[in-house]
């Protein structure tokens, strides 16, 4: 391989006479050079300029060759220079030492000019090569990096992919045997209301026509669940945030869910202080709050409380749904919130659910910019936080999970 004409050669020495003998040489052969007296100088240039090679005397006042050698490949910048050492000693003890000191090679006074320039021409070479080497090492070990990168990016979306068929057949199964049972319940009923036709005040006929409101009640709740989880995943859910009373829009909530309340004999408490504002989408907040109160009332029984509190966080407001229920067991509160593992645990008055409610709030919470998470114990109750901004500059906190919970 031949090396660059344009290679700089630094001559340390602090003789001028060999300085000139090789500076006369090294032009000659179409090399740049620079020229340093003593040890100190050379590492002072060292600083500005760094050459392709250094001719080192070993006999210098001061530093000595073997201590600037030294000097040199302690740098970062100067540490793999060659350096080839200029000496009029025969002794091999010196010779070797200079090697140990990290000389590539080493040329004896007085100077041959062939040798001088052979030496020289060598290492240029190798040290040509090592580069050469390490910029290859170096594309080598990018396009490892970028392999790498390509392969954990594919194996990501593979996973999310997966994720996402997997989450869709959950769904689609969960309300195929909603939906089936509901439809079965309410084919089953509808005949016996035909059977009891002819007695239009019997028992039997109010009962059924009660239990088959009640099933088509279920059936449509789980269609606007349905349709509120696809609209979710397909990204069309509008987004119109505005600042409003936070207290109107749990007011708002409750009216359509007093009925079911009633019935139930529980008492729903608005505690939540008038002014308070909060920034949000009316339609995100009206589903969030009615899934979070609706299966509150689910697990409470007669006598019970449901309140809903706040409290100022700053750029927050953090809103408490507790209940005085029957309370959700540790193995069901380590499931909430995950798709494959879908609570359906019927409500104290047989309430059914396709147990997606959850689900669907955490995305919508998450959509606010909020966080959303869940303690109980069973028989004394349960509590919903939610954290929702109260402001636009308000950033993401978030999400936080039960499993994130000590």
């Amino acid at each position: 391989m031949e090396t660059k004409d344009t290679a700089t050669i630094m001559v340390v020495d602090d003789n001028p006479t060999n300085l000139r003998v090789l500076i006369e040489y090294l032009e000659e052969s179409g090399y740049e050079t620079m020229v340093a007296p003593s040890g100190e100088r050379a590492i002072q240039q060292l600083e500005h300029a760094q050459p392709d090679l250094i001719l080192l005397d070993i006999m210098m006042p001061g530093l000595d060759g073997f201590e600037t050698c030294i000097k040199f490949k302690a740098g970062e910048g100067t540490r793999n220079i060659p350096v080839i050492f200029m000496t009029a000693l025969s002794d091999t003890e010196k010779k070797l030492k200079g090697f140990k000191m990290g000389a590539v090679d080493y040329i004896t006074k007085p100077f041959q000019q062939e040798e001088v320039l052979a030496r020289i021409k060598t290492h240029l070479t190798i040290q040509q090569q090592k580069k050469e080497l390490i910029s290859l090492n170096g594309k080598l070990s990018d396009s490892n990096r970028q392999l790498t990168a390509t392969n954990i990016q594919l194996t990501r979306v593979n996973s999310e992919l997966t994720q996402a068929i997997e989450t869709r057949e959950k769904i689609f199964s969960v309300f195929s045997e909603d939906l089936f049972g509901s439809v079965g319940s309410i084919f089953g009923l509808s005949g016996r209301i035909v059977k009891s036709a002819e007695n239009l005040l019997n028992e039997t006929f109010i009962k059924t026509a009660v239990n088959i409101q009640r099933s088509a009640s279920y059936t449509q709740k789980i269609f606007e669940n349905l349709m509120g989880w696809i609209k979710l995943q397909s990204g069309s859910v509008e987004f119109s945030p505005d600042i409003i009373p936070l207290n109107k829009v749990v007011d708002r909530s409750i009216i359509p869910l007093n009925q079911y309340a009633e019935e139930k004999k529980i008492i729903i408490k608005n505690t939540v202080i008038e002014n308070e504002l909060v920034y949000l989408d009316e339609n995100m907040s009206d589903s969030i709050f009615q899934h979070l109160l609706t299966n509150a009332i689910k697990y409470c029984l007669a006598g019970d409380t449901i309140t809903i509190s706040s409290k100022n966080m700053g750029d927050y407001e953090e809103i408490r749904i507790s209940d005085t229920g029957i309370g959700i067991s540790e193995e069901n509160q380590r499931k909430l919130f995950k798709i494959n593992n879908t609570i359906k645990e019927t409500g104290t008055a047989g309430e059914r659910g396709a147990g997606l409610g959850l689900i669907i709030c955490k995305e919508l919470v998450n959509k606010l910019n909020g966080k959303i998470w869940i303690t109980s114990h069973m028989g004394k109750g349960t509590t919903v936080y939610l954290t929702l901004p109260k402001n636009r500059r308000s950033g993401i906190l978030g999400d936080i999970t039960n499993e994130d919970l000590p």
